[in-house]
């Protein structure tokens, strides 16, 4: 009997061993894992969905990518990722419905700052779960969407690549009026209402004051999303929780961040970054506002200054439209206290204009900040006075401008056009990556985020949910070849991306977001990026290497 046991025992062990060499690696994480309040789950988690996760063997390849049979997309990312047509025990799984997952972790398409894959849903997203949602539908209100149809491809590349959970993405345009006084940057979020949108974003109008329209779209209960720069405090966010979201860190982050690096990289120097006899002088700070009925609170700023020994600095509220009158009296202040640098944290086009108006021999050093930075660069190389632009630098937190080739929007765009052979470097698609396409795909893409991690029961709180609970992937952020912004979001935290680059102007460094061909931002070390590690980077500023440019 001993030797008939020993052979049953050394029997079954031989077949757990081979069970085990069988038995394919575990899939991604379902949906439930990263979004835990969704109340319908994924039918099952795809373990085929890529050759670098999983047991792929081929499938379609995406513009972009690198395949696994050795061909390769159409620029990008140089990543490896198939489709294949995954059964499960108990039933097939419609192929038409799998998305393509890239990269290990799995994210959700070829953009290094996509969440985390989800590849397949089937079963019932429950209908109108909220205003502006229906078992169709999710309405998204944007105002002045131009007609410049590469939106709609953005859209196309969202509804196609994303799962929604059987729901599409419908743009609603809604009007914005020619002034620019509270009641009417409140206005198209009342039309948005009006229109029953489940989401209001500004795509490209990056003049406008954030914290007023995200309030008025709090009121009507309705998610909004910023993509620009960004005049929102944290506290507001939480304030106005689970509405409110921007893709740039919030206001008092950015305030940090300038404090930060002036404390690090100039303070206690001579202003060598100004023109004529400022240059020799030491720095004395001041710092240029936007004229609100809700100026921006100064005290993140003052608090970053405060721990190197910087007193706060006057402060000077500025409108575009200041008459040369006012901006000489403020000059001769200015003049009389020996200012020498002058800390940006007005929009783009209040400093633009009102520096046109400063005499000729006043060229003090403008820092600028995330919240006067934007999205074209023909911006400041058009309005900005020729003798003002050499004084130009500070820290940068958007994504890297790149060449239009290197942008997520635009081989969101190749998708519905693989057929297009124009070069991305022509004048059309350069103003256009700049002043709107980068704008536009950042603020679908934290919405498609937030509506694929809120799982099938799509509310203002599962979207927060599933954003507040994911881990997003990020290859390589803040790093070669895209230094694009490390993305996510924590328990309370309602923007998505983190840190700064440190930059510089230069009237002969290419032009990769607007209008002309020369002229735009240097980077320091390339574009790498500082989130709390700020160390002194002034050597490095307006290197004259042209290779260090960009």
């Amino acid at each position: 009997m001993p030797t008939v046991y020993g052979l049953a025992s050394l029997a079954i062990l031989i077949a757990v061993a081979t069970l085990a060499l069988v038995v394919s690696p575990p899939g991604p994480p379902a949906l439930a894992e990263f979004a835990p309040r969704a109340e319908d789950r994924i039918d099952e988690a795809l373990k085929a969905q890529s050759s670098s996760f999983g047991t792929g063997d081929g499938g379609d390849c995406a513009a972009g990518q690198q395949c696994a049979d050795g061909g390769s997309g159409q620029g990008g990312l140089g990543v490896t990722t198939t489709t294949t047509g995954p059964k499960n025990d108990d039933k097939d799984i419609e192929v038409a419905r799998v998305r393509r997952c890239v990269g290990d972790p799995p994210r959700q398409t070829e953009d290094p700052q996509s969440p985390p894959c989800v590849n397949y849903f089937e079963g019932d997203n429950g209908g109108a779960t909220s205003e502006g949602v229906t078992r169709d539908t999710i309405t998204v209100a944007v105002p002045n969407y131009l007609d410049d149809p590469s939106f709609d491809d953005f859209v196309d590349h969202f509804n196609k690549r994303y799962e929604l959970y059987g729901r599409k993405l419908r743009i609603v345009k809604v009007s914005f009026g020619s002034s620019r006084d509270e009641n009417t940057e409140a206005a198209p979020v009342d039309a948005a209402a009006e229109a029953h949108a489940f989401a209001y974003s500004t795509f490209y109008l990056n003049n406008l004051n954030a914290e007023v329209v995200q309030r008025a779209a709090a009121r009507h209960h309705m998610i909004s999303v910023i993509p620009y720069s960004n005049q929102t405090t944290t506290d507001t966010y939480r304030e106005l929780a689970p509405y409110a979201w921007s893709f740039p860190p919030a206001a008092d982050e950015l305030e940090r961040d300038l404090g930060d690096f002036t404390c690090t990289s100039l303070n206690g120097k001579l202003a060598e970054f100004a023109r004529g006899d400022l240059r020799v002088k030491s720095r004395r700070y001041a710092v240029l506002r936007s004229r609100s009925d809700h100026p921006l609170d100064m005290s993140g700023l003052n608090a970053a200054l405060g721990r190197c020994g910087i007193d706060p600095p006057p402060v000077y509220d500025i409108k575009f439209n200041d008459d040369r009158d006012s901006v000489l009296r403020t000059y001769l202040t200015m003049k009389d206290a020996g200012t020498t640098t002058l800390l940006l944290t007005a929009h783009a086009d209040d400093v633009t204009q009102w520096a046109s108006k400063l005499p000729s021999d006043f060229e003090p050093e403008w820092v600028i900040s995330g919240l006067a930075i934007p999205e074209s660069e023909a911006q400041w190389h058009v309005v900005m006075p020729n003798a003002q632009r050499p004084g130009l630098f500070g820290v940068f937190p958007p994504n890297k401008f790149l060449p239009v080739a290197d942008t997520p929007a635009w081989w969101a765009y190749r998708e519905n056009h693989p057929e297009d052979s124009s070069d991305p470097t022509t004048d059309r698609h350069l103003y256009a990556q700049g002043a709107t396409w980068n704008q536009a795909y950042r603020a679908l893409l934290l919405l498609a985020s937030g509506i694929q991690l809120a799982g099938p029961k799509l509310t203002p709180e599962t979207f927060a949910q599933g954003l507040q609970r994911a881990r997003f992937p990020n290859p390589g952020a803040g790093t070669a070849p895209y230094y694009q912004a490390r993305v996510g979001f924590g328990p309370g935290d309602y923007t998505m991306s983190r840190g700064s680059a440190v930059v510089w102007w230069s009237d002969t460094a290419p032009a990769y977001s607007g209008g002309g061909t020369k002229g735009g931002w240097c980077y320091v070390r390339r574009g790498t990026r500082f989130e709390r590690d700020w160390v002194d980077v002034s050597p490095e500023l307006f290197d004259p290497n042209p290779g260090n440019c960009r």
